[in-house]
């Protein structure tokens, strides 16, 4: 089947929406429907961990107003959940019976929050992936003014730092030693486990929570040291799973998501997937799910490109660099490449005044990645040498003469 039998894309979250925009962009005048499983227009996660928790009349943080949505002329279908794929047939079965027919289909499903192990609903027990989610977490941050935050990766650190900010007495909670050990290591984390101490955030490291006290109402949590933290609300920050279990009983090859080679194609035929639920290999050599907002659009533009027919290489393979950041009581940490707590680092002070906490990591001695404190500059300058793949020693040394 063609790309003229039109563009399916299921998830209409930002990987989906920038998917359907590229294809606009790169010419493609066929039919495109978007179905998103939520009540809301496609709108933008980062906020919801900060702005979205903080103003008590927040706007929904859309990606795109009314007009620029209506002139992209999408099929755009809300609270559509879709529950089955047949590649055979070429169609996708959405939960109400009916059947939608591709001829290309772009999954960008995302990710699902993980539950904590052997906990049932209950009111203040939350996760935090959607805009209800956030104003629920902020409604029970300002009735209660406790909240312990579970998992210390990057949005357990934003929600515990924004209820801080909020006036919430706050505890954290990590099985580590230290907040975000395993995505950018232990320097870093030793760095954002001070800030939030600094700010009155009580953090409990090497901690596991053994049971949630309460009954249908939440009252707190027991640890594995023994000690019973108060909480109104409780928010868990586990990390994510891919949403793909509407896709048992296909052939789509799985790794921790949807395997894609470089052109962000799946196994089947006329099929790509982008965002969350993407395990991409990169024109780089390394692979795995990019759970940033920059890979998602990297993703779409090339996946788009492909569909188009595209044969230039710098269009249709993964060129770019991940990139993201985090915003953690006012400064920003910044990572561009493959960063990682398993790889070998090293610390730099760099700047005028030597102020820029900026960590390097190596791969069998290949500069991959870098992440710095308040470094903007210092980060992005980075860049070309990640892609030529220099040595340690040499990119410190580059960026200490350039600093």
């Amino acid at each position: 089947m063609s790309v003229e039998s039109g563009v399916v894309i299921v998830g209409a979250g930002l990987a989906g929406l920038r998917t359907a925009e590229q294809l606009r962009e790169q010419g493609f005048e066929g039919s495109i429907t978007l179905l998103g499983d939520e009540e809301f227009a496609p709108y933008d996660r980062p906020p919801l961990s900060k702005r979205a928790l903080k103003e008590p009349d927040v706007a929904l943080p859309v990606l795109l107003d009314i007009h620029a949505l209506d002139a992209l002329k999408l099929d755009l279908r809300l609270n559509t959940r879709v529950v089955g794929l047949d590649p055979i047939r070429h169609t996708v079965t959405v939960a109400d019976g009916s059947v939608i027919s591709f001829g290309v289909l772009v999954i960008a499903t995302g990710a699902r929050p993980r539950l904590l192990r052997g906990t049932t609903p209950r009111v203040g027990l939350h996760t935090l992936r959607t805009f209800n989610d956030a104003r629920a977490i902020a409604s029970d941050i300002r009735q209660h003014g406790h909240i312990v935050v579970i998992g210390a990766g990057f949005i357990g650190c934003e929600v515990a730092a924004t209820a801080r900010e909020m006036g919430a007495e706050v505890a954290l909670v990590e099985a580590l030693s230290t907040p975000l050990s395993i995505p950018v290591g232990e320097t870093i984390g030793q760095e954002v486990l001070r800030m939030h101490r600094e700010h009155g955030v009580s953090v409990y490291c090497d901690s596991l929570v053994t049971k949630l006290v309460g009954g249908e109402h939440l009252e707190g949590v027991e640890l594995s040291t023994g000690e019973l933290l108060p909480a109104g609300a409780v928010v868990v920050g586990l990390g994510v799973t891919p949403t793909v279990d509407w896709l048992g009983g296909t052939d789509l090859a799985m790794d921790n998501g949807i395997t894609c080679d470089a052109s962000g194609h799946t196994s089947i035929e006329d099929v790509y997937a982008v965002g969350d639920v993407a395990h991409w290999t990169s024109a780089h050599g390394y692979e795995g799910r990019h759970e940033h907002w920059t890979s998602a659009i990297d993703q779409a533009r090339v996946v788009a490109a492909n569909i188009m027919g595209s044969t230039d290489e710098s269009k249709t393979r993964l060129l770019e660099l991940p990139y993201f950041w985090s915003d953690i009581y006012g400064v920003k940490i910044q990572a561009l490449g493959w960063p990682a707590g398993r790889f070998e680092s090293m610390v730099l002070h760099l700047g005028p005044a030597s102020d820029k906490l900026v960590v390097l990591y190596s791969d069998d001695d290949r500069f991959v990645g870098i992440v710095g404190l308040s470094a903007p500059r210092i980060v992005m300058s980075a860049r070309s040498m990640l892609q030529a793949g220099i040595g340690l020693d040499e990119a410190a040394s580059r960026l200490t003469s350039s600093a």
